[in-house]
């Protein structure tokens, strides 16, 4: 199970699923809201101990990116396809649609 986004947002509105971060329609998808926080990686061959959701993992050991995600019945580390380097300064995406717009270092999780 996913979260249940609103079907039809208008621009500005936020959602925050339970036990989730909060996130803002921006008119084309959901987007993680930082509050004012620049958003890290964790850097490590091991996850980081205390995880939250929607925390991204830069495995150094083999280059593999994951994102800490809730899906219905279990949190877990769930490969976000980002290639060899850690996100830094992009926005993480999680829709049913590809953003239109991407820049670089953007992360779309697909709820499809």
């Amino acid at each position: 199970m996913s979260f249940q986004f609103p079907s039809s947002p208008t621009n500005g509105q936020t959602y925050e699923p339970s036990g989730g971060p909060v996130f803002v329609w921006d008119g084309t998808a959901w987007k993680s809201q930082t509050q004012g926080v620049p958003v890290t990686v964790y850097v490590g061959d091991s996850p980081p101990v205390s995880p939250a959701l929607g925390q991204l993992w830069w495995k150094s050991d083999s280059g593999n990116s994951f994102v800490y995600y809730n899906d219905g019945n279990s949190n877990q580390w769930v490969s976000s396809h980002v290639g060899t380097n850690p996100v830094s300064g992009g926005h993480i995406t999680i829709s049913n649609t590809a953003p239109s717009s991407p820049a670089v270092n953007d992360v779309w999780i697909d709820t499809t």
